[in-house]
């Protein structure tokens, strides 16, 4: 049983005539016979009873022509909703970002691609990146702007692309020794009390590593799960914290200086999903986006 049997069936039915039902087709009709004896072979009943010059529906026959119609209006109807789909006119995106996202642009960004695309439903979730990487793999995000290692992206068989390399710098309470400084390197720091990002996260072993691969032994005086917890603990005189630069330049308090680091350390922001996205999908539009609007 096929589509176009279907439709056959119902304008014969219509048409009460096989000839007339073949010119609304505009095949033969020979082969719109020869169609529906196939089908009611198939169905083992007859769908008409034929008469010399008259045309009726059997009670299968009748049966037949009212689910079809169902079948076809749903059809058509799915046809419809698919090509909505297509021209984005529908649908939803779960984006997953980083807390500081805001800071870099991407937040103003996506919510630019949502104006481009108003029917799209646009969600964001804002966490860290290995909380990211999972949701990206359970598929409760479809997007995600992470800040991780490469590595990370590749052993998940990710879809990944880097959209910008973004340095860290030193920010200092007021009254700091180091203040009036143009730029520090890692020895000027090894003696001073440092706070950091939790420990795990990507920040916190990019800033240790680069410290420990010049033989510079931590002081670290305290752990933050945020980036504004740095700050606030850097404010209260607690130590000295290395942030994001785009973080730092949204600074607009007294209480803080920042000093660019030489030779810079720098976190890499990547954009990634899932390899089974399909091209063409409102994903893959926005993944498209992000790199053009980032390069």
């Amino acid at each position: 049983m096929t589509y176009n049997q279907l439709k056959y069936v119902i304008s014969v039915a219509e048409n009460g005539s096989f000839s007339r039902a073949a010119k609304e087709l505009f095949i033969a009709q020979p082969s719109l016979s020869n169609q529906i004896k196939a089908l009611e072979e198939e169905l083992g009943t007859p769908l008409f009873i034929r008469m010399h010059h008259n045309l009726k529906l059997t009670e299968a026959g009748h049966d037949f022509v009212l689910y079809s119609k169902r079948i076809i209006n749903e059809f058509e109807h799915l046809q419809s909703l698919m090509q909505s789909y297509s021209s984005y006119s529908r649908g939803s995106l779960v984006v997953g970002t980083l807390s500081n996202a805001g800071y870099m642009g991407i937040t103003e960004t996506i919510m630019t691609f949502q104006r481009l695309y108003p029917k799209i439903n646009v969600r964001l979730v804002m966490d860290h990146s290995d909380r990211l990487i999972d949701l990206l793999m359970t598929q409760e995000v479809d997007i995600a702007v992470l800040d991780t290692n490469e590595a990370a992206l590749k052993e998940n068989d990710f879809q990944y692309v880097q959209l910008e390399e973004e340095p860290f710098v030193v920010i200092l309470p007021k009254n700091h020794h180091l203040v009036g400084r143009t730029a520090l390197q890692l020895k000027d720091i090894k003696n001073e009390k440092i706070i950091l990002p939790q420990d795990g996260s990507h920040a916190h072993s990019v800033i240790s590593g680069a410290l420990q691969s010049e033989g510079e032994q931590l002081r670290l005086c305290g752990q933050c799960s945020s980036t504004e917890g740095c700050i606030q603990m850097v404010g209260c005189g607690f130590g000295i914290s290395v942030i994001p630069s785009s973080i730092a330049k949204s600074l607009k308090n007294d209480s803080f200086h920042i000093i660019p680091l030489i030779p810079p350390i720098r976190r890499k922001i990547y954009l990634a999903m899932l390899k089974t996205s399909y091209p063409g999908s409102i994903s893959d539009e926005l993944f498209s986006f992000l790199q053009t609007q980032f390069r």
